[in-house]
């Protein structure tokens, strides 16, 4: 029997994943089409997809009128499509929002809200799930938040138990903010992780932007 180490297993990993033919998206800006509604309700109501169940996705869009009720939020949505836009590919959300407070999360150093403003959140379907494509996908799509009329350049936080949301945003200039953490260097069933805080400030995301993406 023949035993890999993580650093061999993570190698092999990486050579499917750059081998493999990445699907084709596009990126609907400030949009989420009513007719993929019904079908972000059917992703919300998988038994089977501990991601969603993690992110609170039954409750949230577990239903048209549940769904409904979110979007009066008024989010600003970006939607991933196929090319000829007849599935959700996935979705991305942005909005002004306050972050948890002390007495609900235990952060790294004193809080200051005025630096994170904005708050974000992501969902990705299959066939992009898994591709190896989310810091690309995340980092345009931010890049274009961040340009447009919605952003007033008072950083941005978010809360995940997932490991990859983690790493995506980390990537983008964003750290985690509160204890205990979650090792993003491994994927990990989000149910088993705990809720962390994470954010960057207007400078630090910009500054990390224009490394990653060249402009």
């Amino acid at each position: 029997m023949i035993y890999l180490t993580i650093a061999q297993s993570l190698s092999i990993i990486y050579e499917r994943q750059k081998n493999m033919t990445k699907p084709k998206f596009i990126i609907l800006d400030n949009s989420f089409p009513v007719k993929f509604h019904q079908e972000m309700v059917a992703y919300a109501t998988n038994p089977n997809d501990f991601e969603v169940i993690a992110d609170g996705d039954p409750a949230r869009f577990g239903t048209i009128e549940a769904l409904n009720a979110w979007l009066l939020k008024g989010r600003t949505c970006f939607t991933l499509t196929d090319a000829g836009q007849s599935r959700l590919l996935g979705l991305y959300w942005f909005g002004k929002l306050e972050m948890p407070g002390v007495n609900e999360m235990q952060y790294d150093a004193p809080l200051n809200p005025a630096k994170y403003q904005h708050t974000y959140s992501l969902r990705l379907y299959a066939p992009l799930r898994g591709t190896g494509q989310g810091r690309e996908i995340f980092a345009e799509i931010l890049r274009r938040y961040m340009n447009g009329s919605h952003y007033d350049n008072t950083g941005l936080w978010g809360s995940t138990q997932h490991a990859g949301t983690i790493k995506v945003s980390e990537n983008v200039g964003m750290h985690q903010m509160t204890t205990p953490k979650i090792d993003a260097r491994f994927r990990s069933n989000p149910m088993d992780n705990p809720r962390v805080v994470i954010g960057g400030t207007d400078g630090e995301v910009r500054a990390a932007l224009k490394k990653y993406l060249g402009r």
